[in-house]
């Protein structure tokens, strides 16, 4: 892609959103998420890192990263909204409990239960299940509390497919226990 400077970078982003927009519609996902990318550079340098603007790019980043499986990625980006060198697991902890998007809309807003849904979502598809249902869970009970009745069944059967997930591998563990022993 080539670089463009400009003295107008508000207007370089917009052109990349709307570059965006069509490469969505030709399914250029690898188009589409590097000029996302450039949007939320562009964002960081003119608002920095903790900036609503920055946070919402990240999340729309981090959907398209995991429409297109990359969901280690996907996590990163939306772990990354605070500080980008603590591991992951700090990150967590550090982005749900001091996290830039909980001081912009609260604790209990639709915008973070969004980020919550997707974080669960990743988990789910990374097999990591026990994750997935705390998260899901502050999800479902922020939705029920904001009254979003098609999120709150979105989340219950993610929940229920997470469950489901656990235990069909339970399941196959202890088949494979059982043959071992046979």
């Amino acid at each position: 892609m080539i670089e463009i400077n400009f003295d107008k970078p508000e207007y370089v982003a917009e052109l990349y959103n709307t570059l965006a927009s069509y490469q969505e519609k030709v399914d250029d996902k690898e188009g589409l998420i590097a000029s996302l990318v450039k949007v939320r550079n562009i964002y960081q340098e003119l608002y920095g890192t903790n900036d609503k603007r920055v946070i919402v790019i990240k999340r729309q980043i981090s959907i398209k990263l995991l429409q297109a499986e990359n969901h280690q990625l996907a996590l990163e980006e939306l772990l990354d909204t605070e500080v980008n060198f603590f591991s992951i697991h700090i990150l967590f902890k550090f982005y749900f409990t001091k996290g830039m998007e909980m001081k912009y809309y609260g604790e209990n807003s639709v915008h973070v239960a969004k980020t919550q849904k997707i974080i669960g979502t990743i988990y789910i598809l990374m097999q990591k299940h026990a994750e997935a249902q705390k998260y899901l869970m502050k999800a479902l009970k922020i939705f029920e509390e904001n009254g979003v009745k098609k999120a709150v069944a979105e989340i219950k059967s993610k929940l229920k497919l997470a469950k489901d997930i656990k235990d069909k591998g339970k399941n196959e563990i202890r088949k494979a226990s059982d043959d071992e022993e046979n």
